[in-house]
Parts: C-alpha cells; sequence; structure tokens
C-alpha cells in the first residue's frame, strides 16, 4: 500500500470506488507551503503562505498507477511531501500528484468542477476556512463560458 494525498474529486473515496479501486485509511490532512489551482481539473503550485486540505489515502501502488494513466491525469507526476494529519496532528509522508511546472493548465470554463469540490469537502467536514475559500474559488471562476 502506497499513502497519497489528493486533493481534487480523488479525494472522495466513494468516487474511487466507483472507478474501481479500494481505497483504506482514508484521513483529512493539510498540506503546508502549497495553494491550489483550479483549471479544467484541480493542480498544486508551491507558495509559502498557503496550504491546501485534502485526504490521505491508502492505495496499492498498481491503482495508482492506473487511476494516473488515464489520459485526463496523465500528466501528472509524482512528488512526495509531509501532511499533517487532521485527527491526531501526525506528519505523515504521501506521495501527491502535481502538473510539472510551467504547465499550460486549461482555464476552468465554469465552476462546475470547484462546486464539486466543494460539495465533497463540505460531506467529509473540511475546515470552515477551507470551504470559505472554495467558496471564494467559486465566485471568482463564475460561470463565464470560454
Amino acid at each position: 500500500m502506497v499513502t497519497a494525498f489528493f486533493y481534487g474529486l480523488f479525494l472522495d473515496p466513494e468516487i474511487l470506488v466507483k472507478l474501481g479501486y479500494t481505497p483504506n485509511n482514508v484521513q483529512i490532512a493539510k498540506l503546508n507551503n502549497y495553494q491550489l489551482i483550479i483549471g479544467e481539473r484541480a493542480n498544486l503550485v508551491r507558495s509559502d503562505s498557503n496550504h491546501v486540505w485534502g485526504n490521505l489515502i491508502d492505495l496499492n501502488q498498481n491503482d495508482i498507477n492506473a487511476l494516473y494513466s488515464e489520459k485526463s491525469v496523465a500528466d501528472y507526476k509524482k512528488q512526495t511531501v509531509s501532511c499533517i494529519a487532521q485527527r491526531d496532528n501526525k506528519t505523515l509522508t504521501a506521495d501527491v500528484y502535481i502538473l510539472p511546472e510551467g504547465y499550460a493548465m486549461k482555464p476552468a470554463k465554469n465552476s462546475d468542477y470547484t462546486k464539486k469540490l466543494y460539495s465533497i469537502c463540505q460531506k467529509y467536514n473540511f475546515p470552515d476556512d477551507y470551504l470559505n475559500h472554495l467558496n471564494r474559488m467559486i465566485d471568482e471562476i463564475g460561470d463565464h463560458k470560454c
């Protein structure tokens, strides 16, 4: 098993189960020094003054490889990070998948992705400050069609 930090829609274990995977040991965690960016999908960029909430999830390495072989996420690359588990404040090492620095992300066509992410984070009782942050992102993205 490998522990991965998921910050986009894959942070929902129910989505992973629907895709045929078996998530284990799911726990909310914070990743410091990164900022969430939303385009057509989510991504992280280094930022000393920000943090991102997500779920630490244990998955089989073959399942993670299969998950990130899908065309829509195949450009994401593995990095190793240290996260802080919410339930016991312990620092845990995890793999996170991020687009390479300088990658030209496609802008969000509307706020649907962020709204889905907000709903998932709300369902799993993510901290209020993060939910408020996602709400501000929804407002900023709006529903501007490209």
